[in-house]
C-alpha cells in the first residue's frame, strides 16, 4: 500500500517574518552540518513549491566549510529583485527536518538580498515528502518517505 512509504503527518504552521502579518510563509526549522561544521542552532529554511533546486546563502555555505571564493558562479538567473549568481557545491550538505536526517547538494546563491538562509525545492524536499498546503487552515502538512534515507 502506497501510504505505507510515509510517516504519519506532521502539521506546521505558517509563520510571518518581523511582526509583518500581511504574508504567512511555509518555513521550517532545519539543522544543517557538513564534513567540518555543525549548525548549533536550527536555521529557517522556506519550502518553495516553485524553486526547481534548493539553495543556500554563501554565507551559510562559508560557515559550513565550503570554500565558497574558490566556486564557479558561472550560472546566472532572476528574481523579482534582480540578477542572481550560483553554483553547486560538490559536497552534500546533512539536513535534520524534524528527526529525519538527508543530504543533500545545494546550489550556493550570490545574492545578499536572500531573506531565507535556506530554499527547499523540488530537487530535495519534494523528493522526500509529500506536502499539503492548507492555506485556509493556516497550516501546512508533511509526510516524509520512509523507504528512502
Amino acid at each position: 500500500m502506497l501510504d505505507d512509504l510515509y510517516s504519519p503527518s506532521i502539521k506546521i504552521k505558517y509563520e510571518n517574518l518581523a511582526g509583518d502579518e500581511s504574508v504567512y510563509w511555509p518555513i521550517v526549522r532545519v539543522h544543517l552540518w557538513s564534513n567540518t561544521f555543525s549548525f548549533p542552532q536550527n536555521l529557517i529554511a522556506l519550502v518553495d513549491s516553485g524553486a526547481s533546486h534548493s539553495i543556500i546563502r554563501q554565507d551559510i555555505a562559508q560557515v559550513l566549510g565550503f570554500p565558497v571564493q574558490k566556486l564557479k558562479f558561472d550560472s546566472t538567473g532572476n528574481s523579482v529583485n534582480g540578477t542572481y549568481k550560483s553554483a553547486t557545491l560538490s559536497e552534500r550538505v546533512g539536513i535534520d527536518l524534524y528527526g529525519y536526517k538527508r543530504e543533500h547538494k545545494f546550489t550556493v546563491i550570490d545574492y545578499s538580498s536572500l531573506i531565507f538562509p535556506i530554499i527547499l525545492g523540488e530537487d530535495s524536499l519534494f523528493k522526500w515528502t509529500t506536502i499539503n498546503f492548507n492555506r485556509s487552515k493556516l497550516y501546512f502538512e508533511m509526510r516524509f518517505r520512509t523507504d528512502i534515507n
